[in-house]
């Protein structure tokens, strides 16, 4: 009986697994349509009964690529949207101040530098950790930057100034000169011809009322465009005239007896005369040339040492409409004026056809270059002893030799350089070369004395 049982059971069970059998293996089309879609996110069982929607599954929640591709059913539209969607471009605009940006979904974070702090590392900071504040000055770290605190005496940014010594960016610093006086605790200042020191021992006033470097016309003075034949002349502008009277060359006014020019003007033509206040008939003067002074060292190959000074029979008379320029200590020249601040060409153009200098000069705006652009546009060698301008504006026709390059600082203009010819085969119309000023200041005295 038992082994009947048992015999009975064994044929029920291979039975009931032949009819289970059929029911799990199905045929390669039905399965097919039920693995057509992956599974989906998170919501249990429901997901696998829902078809894909994009606001549910990707915004209302956090959806997987493979839920995205779902809903667009095309791998095109689902890279476009996951490009957004997921690490988009929230970092392209840089929101991390210091630290670096990692793109999450739909936002990001900040991963700051040491010491920094926030959601865009913006509080904190170890600035000071470098020790910035020189001169036992103490540092003290701001928001994304720091301050110092100087000892007695120093100033600057980083307490980098002491008090004995001359820095540019002074808001309390000397108007015209500073001569550092080293080994004490202070400097001094110092003014151009014809100003006096104030009281503050650093302002410079004009002691005359013809002090050198002013702009004393009734009309106010506006530089003019390049080719503008009706400007004014700087009131230390004069022409260079031939035995015949014919203007040929320009040059500036140093004192009432001399004149600065080139050696080439003085060489080549020498000059018999000057014309002052050339822009008004009732102001002009034309006064004799007594003797002319040439650089010992002007090298005509070269154009090295350029300058030359003319000695006048008498002297000019000085009014609103002449006045002399202001000649540059050799530091103040070549650290304060020619690398920072812009100045200003002024010469006469050489007619293409007549023989003679047009009445009027031009005037226009321009900035020391470096050595590097000077050489390569002009095709010279440029020594110590020179300098170039560089314009934004094209000049077409070439300036008379003596131009010169002159700089406004605190209400006096300065003599940085005056203008000699080059090859006109090497000229370009925004570039010029000129003699530095500021390398000659002891040949001037030793020249006039």
């Amino acid at each position: 009986m038992a082994n009947f049982m048992q015999t009975t059971g064994i044929f029920f069970l291979i039975c009931l697994f032949h009819q289970t059998e059929q029911r799990v293996f199905l045929s390669s089309e039905n399965a097919n349509n039920i693995m057509q879609r992956s599974k989906r996110d998170n919501f249990i069982m429901i997901e696998e009964l829902r078809q894909g929607n994009l606001e549910r599954e990707c915004l209302e929640e956090v959806c997987s690529y493979e839920e995205a591709r779902e809903t667009f059913e095309n791998k095109e539209k689902t890279n476009k949207f996951w490009s957004t969607y997921y690490g988009g471009r929230q970092c392209s605009s840089n929101p991390c101040m210091n630290g670096v940006c990692i793109d999450t979904i739909r936002s990001y974070t900040c991963r700051c530098s040491e010491g920094y702090k926030g959601t865009n590392c913006q509080f904190g900071g170890r600035q000071c950790s470098s020790n910035p504040c020189m001169n036992n000055g103490v540092c003290i770290d701001t928001i994304r930057s720091y301050t110092c605190s100087c000892s007695d005496g120093y100033k600057g940014n980083n307490c980098q100034f002491a008090p004995n010594e001359c820095h540019l960016d002074a808001d309390d610093g000397c108007q015209h000169f500073c001569e550092p006086r080293y080994g004490l605790d202070f400097y001094s200042c110092s003014c151009a011809s014809g100003y006096r020191l104030g009281e503050d021992e650093k302002s410079c006033h004009p002691a005359d009322p013809y002090a050198c470097g002013q702009l004393l016309n009734d009309e106010n003075i506006t530089f003019s465009r390049p080719h503008d034949n009706h400007t004014h002349a700087f009131p230390w502008q004069v022409l260079l005239l031939n035995a015949e009277g014919k203007p040929f060359c320009s040059g500036v006014i140093l004192l009432q007896s001399l004149v600065l020019t080139t050696a080439k003007c003085s060489n080549q033509h020498r000059p018999s005369f000057i014309l002052v206040g050339n822009d008004n008939p009732e102001n002009m003067q034309k006064i004799k040339v007594a003797s002319y002074h040439v650089h010992t060292k002007y090298c005509t190959d070269t154009g090295e040492n350029n300058i030359a000074l003319l000695k006048l029979q008498g002297n000019i008379t000085f009014h609103k409409h002449i006045l002399p320029i202001c000649i540059p200590q050799k530091d103040f020249a070549e650290n304060v004026l020619n690398p920072r601040v812009p100045g200003t060409v002024s010469g006469w153009q050489i007619p293409s056809e007549e023989e003679s200098l047009g009445s009027m000069p031009i005037h226009f705006s321009a900035t020391e270059t470096d050595r590097g652009t000077c050489e390569l546009a002009l095709n010279v060698t440029q020594t110590n002893r020179m300098f170039c301008g560089i314009s934004d504006r094209n000049i077409d026709s070439e300036l008379a030799d003596g131009s010169h390059f002159a700089v406004e600082y605190n209400g006096a203009w300065f003599l940085t350089g005056i203008m000699g010819s080059i090859n006109p085969e090497s000229r370009k119309p925004n570039v010029f070369l000129f003699t530095k000023i500021s390398r000659y200041i002891m040949w001037f005295i030793q020249a006039n004395s």
